[in-house]
Parts: structure tokens; C-alpha cells; sequence
């Protein structure tokens, strides 16, 4: 997660709104690596959205461990 960071920080013109926006997308998807919150039927699409756009396989791993208990 560290090189998304700082990618944010070095090559993108940021105003304080959208560094606060990807800041809020990203502790999302940090919640569900270190399991502070879990995957339920209510957030498992804003997550796989998140996890789709900053590419986080980690995560990608826990949402088809999601679905495939939901069988």
C-alpha cells in the first residue's frame, strides 16, 4: 500500500478533498486486510469497486472467499 501513497503524494496535484477522498477509499480497503471490519452483503460491492480501481489482490482474495461462502 505504501508505493500507492506515496504516488498520491509525489506525482499527482491534489486538492485536500480528493487526498481525503482516496485516504477514505483506501482505509476501507486496509479495514478488510486487517480484518477491523468484514465483508458483508451491504459493503462487498463498494469494496470490490475500491479494490477493483486501486488493484489490491488481497482484498480481491477475501471478497471471492466472501462469495464462495455465500453458496
Amino acid at each position: 500500500m505504501s508505493p500507492l501513497v506515496a504516488d498520491w503524494l509525489e506525482n499527482e496535484n491534489l486538492t485536500h478533498l480528493q487526498l481525503d477522498t482516496k485516504w477514505q477509499d483506501m482505509r476501507l480497503l486496509l479495514d478488510v486486510m486487517t480484518k477491523n471490519i468484514q465483508i458483508t452483503l451491504n459493503n462487498v460491492h463498494a469494496v470490490a469497486e475500491q479494490s477493483k480501481f486501486y488493484q489490491t489482490k488481497q482484498v480481491d482474495t477475501v471478497i471471492e472467499e466472501f462469495w464462495a461462502a455465500q453458496q
